[in-house]
């Protein structure tokens, strides 16, 4: 099998009309003094593989469509949004499940989330999203719930409940 990674502007040209995971991500300065770190990154069906290997095969048994990586920097502070984009919402609230047992449950994003110091999971309507930084400092964590919130509120907007 041979998996592809495709970029967001070659996305672009092969799917008419704007991508919805594009639009759901933050743009720059959202938090303030954070920017893209190079182009999007779109992993449609089973090129998830090369993003996730080893863990592709549950996304997919939920409904996988494609995922979108988009990398932000603040110097040398990085933070990276993975928004999952599933069949319905039955596969993000599964896949949400599966990847929050036993784990605190709460609901600052979406229609449920977790938050520890490296990483925010929510899910809302057929998006699974994850905010990941690699530091423990206050200014990610202050960056990671802005792109959380961001994303959540693009959610929102597009009609999703």
């Amino acid at each position: 099998m041979i998996y592809a990674l495709v970029t967001a502007a070659a996305l672009m040209s092969l799917v008419p009309g704007n991508d919805d995971l594009l639009s759901l991500l933050p743009g720059d300065g959202v938090p303030e003094g954070w920017a893209r770190s190079d182009e999007a990154r779109v992993f449609p069906g089973d090129a998830l593989f090369s993003h996730i290997n080893g863990g592709a095969e549950l996304y997919l048994d939920y409904g996988f469509d494609r995922l979108v990586v988009q990398d932000y920097l603040n110097g040398k502070l990085e933070a990276r949004v993975e928004i999952y984009a599933m069949s319905d919402a039955d596969g993000a609230s599964g896949i949400f499940g599966e990847n929050s047992k036993g784990i605190e449950v709460a609901e600052d994003y979406g229609a449920a989330c977790t938050l520890d110091d490296y990483q925010i999971v929510f899910h809302r309507g057929r998006y699974y999203v994850s905010i990941t930084c690699y530091e423990m400092m206050e200014e990610i964590h202050a960056a990671m719930k802005a792109l959380a919130g961001a994303v959540d509120k693009a959610i929102i907007d597009e009609g999703v409940e």
